[in-house]
């Protein structure tokens, strides 16, 4: 009985142990199964997490472009340094940081500290320099490894810097053109697969999924303009030692910027070097009060209503007027001056007694009109509407202030967008600095057509104003702007700046903004000087003024009256000019001095340059002149059919400072500051 017993409870033992390993068996395979069938996608995933680190790739930018195809921004291929951690022993630690720290001119603690802790990925050096990488990769550490990556570059340095922009080191644009079209000129970013082999030996990576590069942007400037306008600014502001400067150059029938030039500036190539109030463009984000160059608006308006003639005569008090309780006085002491000579001097009385007759809500219809109280819709980030208050809060002596410059804020673009209206016929255009794009399959896009706003004064007062302004230039206190044998018309200001409780005795504004040549103007400019020392007035930007448009007409190719009618008179003397009525040479019937060099231009640009020399261009195809007949410097016979061939991409032209520097040792030596020595 007790071996029957002990055998019974030995098998059940068997059966129990047999069925529990069976059990295991079968738990231990469906386990495999469903590890190895159900969740291998997962688990695989999980393990590759563990060696492998997904980074994006940063697609190339898109280049930017001046309006003859001139590259301003572009970018450039460079390494970035990474390591990761894992694959370094402790041991391995101190000894790469200091091999590191070397080649990086880095702290080997800083180095360190990125090495330990165990994580599967880290920086280095992001977009390390040429020598950098080449001393790391010489190195040959275990972990480390190389990824290229886009970096921006502008090869003009400081030109256009503030309506350029910057970009940040994710790629990003932060500022100016490069912030405002950044989802065009960013592109579509990839992917890059990074990791390390299973016996820690070494780093590699791949491409997963290629980045899409950014469209290219041409913008409206001329480099050669900026240039001309940056020079001439930057001179201004260190010999009068103001604290800033700006120079803005507009196409008076597109309202194209040709230029938008501010000083102090920056090399957005090393921004971080910089403080940070370089960066912003102060044409579109500072406001100011723009003194006696508003006078233009009281005068348009007080034009176009009939509340005063030319000629007739204004009671200007001697120099002094009494305002509720405020007295106001002008810069010098007048008795009686025509409405013409108002302008002309400059009378701040005179413009008192013309805004009294508009009126409150009358003047401030105008001042809206030419586009004062809200923002130009210039494509350009943070810019600033100016401050105009509505007339219902005009105090008792705000209109007599507002007639004369005082007591309203403008932009430096809105300044010169309204004085534009008068050259432009009395039509307001909105500014604009996007010429064109790149399409998606590389042929070129142009903007689209000049944007008038709207028609703020007619014809007829534009032209006369326009007579006014000449007057300015010729007799009164704008004479500095003359340029030989161009007519210019324009408005000196002369701007205390508004201090708490008032306006300052020793800190002035002073200005100038005008256009020229008079009877069919090419350019409309404004010029800034913040607080110059000795001579405040807005004469002294005035000179400034008439430097900046003799050099930017001469490079246009804009013939001086007297220089074209002398010159035709010693080389042709049996030929006969052909005006336009205006004494403005168009042409010659004979010989043609020299054709224009226009391959790279616009169309648009190229037309004018070979209407002005005489020729008559035949246009083939859109977009940019990629080959020209005659040639560039060959002779022409005026009134000869010229042949432009137009494609959709520029080539490459006039490099920058195609035309020389003046020859003045002021522009000599900010040049070599900002570009280097001359390519001359």
């Amino acid at each position: 009985m007790t071996d029957g017993k002990s055998l019974s409870r030995m098998q059940v033992r068997l059966v129990l142990l047999g069925l529990c390993t069976s059990l295991g068996f079968f738990a231990t395979s469906a386990r495999l199964a469903y590890l190895t069938i159900v969740a291998r996608d997962s688990l695989r995933e999980k393990g590759a997490m563990q060696h492998l680190q997904t980074l994006k790739l940063d697609p190339r930018r898109g280049s930017i472009l001046d309006r003859n195809g001139h590259a301003l921004a572009t970018s450039v291929e460079v390494e970035s340094i990474y390591a990761v951690p894992r694959a370094f022993s402790p041991e391995q630690v101190s000894q790469a940081s200091r091999a590191l720290g070397e080649c990086l001119d880095a702290p080997p603690r800083r180095v360190a500290s990125r090495l330990e802790g165990g994580k599967s990925f880290v920086w280095i050096e992001r977009k390390a320099t040429a020598d950098k990488a080449q001393c790391v990769r010489e190195l040959n550490l275990v972990g480390t490894g190389f990824v290229p990556e886009s970096q921006r570059f502008y090869p003009k340095r400081r030109l256009a810097s503030q309506v350029l922009g910057y970009v940040g080191i994710d790629n990003e644009g932060m500022a100016g053109v490069e912030y405002a079209f950044d989802d065009e000129i960013q592109g579509e970013p990839g992917r890059r697969i990074i990791w390390i082999d299973a016996l820690r030996r070494r780093a590699a990576s791949r491409v997963e999924e290629g980045a899409e590069p950014g469209r290219s942007v041409y913008l409206t400037l001329d480099e050669n303009l900026q240039y001309i306008a940056e020079t001439e600014i930057t001179a201004a502001v260190e010999e009068s030692r103001s604290a800033s400067g700006i120079a803005i150059l507009m196409r008076p029938r597109t309202g194209e910027l040709l230029a938008m030039a501010a000083w102090p500036s920056f090399n957005p190539n090393r921004y971080t070097d910089f403080p940070e109030s370089h960066w912003r463009n102060r044409a579109v984000t500072d406001v100011y009060e723009p003194g006696s160059t508003f006078k233009i608006i009281g005068a348009a308006a007080a034009l176009e209503e009939g509340v005063v003639t030319e000629d007739e005569r204004i009671d200007c008090g001697s120099g002094s007027i009494q305002i509720a309780n405020r007295i106001i006085g002008d810069h010098r002491p007048f008795d009686v001056l025509t409405f013409r000579e108002v302008i002309e001097k400059s009378s701040n009385i005179g413009m008192i007694r013309i805004g009294q007759r508009l009126g409150k809500e009358r003047f401030e219809s105008y001042i809206r009109a030419f586009g004062f109280g809200e923002p130009t819709g210039v494509e350009l980030p943070a810019e600033s509407r100016g401050i105009l208050r509505p007339a219902s809060r005009w105090g008792a002596a705000s209109l007599a202030s507002i007639a004369f410059g005082q007591e309203i804020s403008v932009t430096p673009l809105q300044m010169v967008a309204a004085v534009n209206v008068v050259a432009n016929r009395g039509v307001l255009m909105r500014p604009t600095l996007l010429l064109g794009r790149d399409r998606s399959d590389g042929t070129f896009q142009e903007n689209l057509a000049p944007e008038p706003v709207r028609r703020v004064i007619s014809e007829e007062t534009a032209r006369h104003l326009t007579s006014f302004l000449e007057g300015v230039v010729e007799r009164g206190t704008g004479r500095r702007a003359a340029v030989t044998g161009i007519r210019v018309a324009g408005k000196t200001g002369t701007a205390q700046k508004a201090i708490r409780g008032g306006y300052s005795r020793t800190d002035y504004i002073a200005s100038f903004v005008g256009f020229a040549p008079a009877e069919d103007p090419e350019i409309t400019a404004l010029v800034i000087l913040d607080s110059p020392n000795g001579d405040h007035s807005g004469s002294r930007a005035a000179a400034v003024f008439g430097r900046i448009i003799e050099r930017s007409l001469r490079y246009l190719g804009v013939p001086r009256e007297n220089e074209a009618l002398v010159r035709l008179a010693t080389v042709w003397p049996q030929r006969r000019p052909i005006l336009d009525g205006e004494t403005k040479v168009i042409g010659v019937s004979g010989r043609v001095d020299e054709v224009p060099d226009v391959v790279g231009l616009p169309a648009r640009d190229a037309l004018a340059r070979f209407v002005t020399s005489g020729l008559v261009p035949v246009i083939e195809g859109s977009g940019f002149v990629v080959e020209q007949h005659p040639l560039a410097g060959a002779i022409a016979v005026a009134g000869e059919a010229a042949r432009l061939v137009l494609g959709a991409r520029p080539i490459e032209g006039r490099e920058l400072f195609g035309v020389p520097p003046a020859r003045d040792p002021r522009v000599a030596s900010v040049h070599r500051e900002m570009f280097g020595p001359s390519p001359e």
